[in-house]
């Protein structure tokens, strides 16, 4: 069973919260969702909130598995006048499942379209701009995310 620990919102309340209440539905129409931890054997965070939270239940309870939903784009450094990038490259040395999730906006950049074009189950390599999710827009974009791809494909 899986629990998600998050202060759920009823209104609409930014993205985490839209997106994990649309996923605890579908969990719950799986028959794979609990609000009770004692009942739960993982349990779904959000990247940033209830950390000491987290921090705690992993001591008390090391037998769940926690699994850490990435929240973007965020800014990974606290200042904001920090001028370094926000780019984050993970390398997965035996694949990795992926999944993604969108909203229901009309208006898609290239980097979405890129994505939903993704036919593998496993990647090797996840690559972050974490700073500015307009990045990659327009046929440009587009030859970015390419030329990327095929530096990254060639490394990994």
């Amino acid at each position: 069973m899986i629990h998600i620990s998050f202060e759920f919102k009823d209104e609409a309340w930014g993205g985490a919260n839209q997106f994990l209440k649309s996923l605890k539905n579908e969990f719950i129409k799986l028959g794979v969702h609990t609000d009770k931890l004692d009942k739960a054997s993982h349990v779904l965070f959000n990247s940033h909130h209830n950390a000491g939270i987290i921090r705690r239940l992993k001591t008390e309870l090391p037998h769940l598995k926690f699994v850490h939903r990435v929240d973007g784009p965020m800014k990974l450094y606290n200042s904001s006048q920090d001028q370094r990038d926000d780019l984050v490259l993970f390398y997965f040395r035996n694949g990795a499942n992926h999944a993604s999730a969108y909203t229901q906006s009309k208006l898609i950049s290239e980097n979405i379209k890129w994505n939903l074009r993704i036919n593998k189950k496993k990647i090797k390599a996840l690559l972050i701009n974490a700073r500015n999710a307009n990045a990659f827009t327009g046929k440009d974009g587009f030859k970015g995310l390419k030329i990327l791809a095929d530096c990254l494909s060639q490394e990994y």
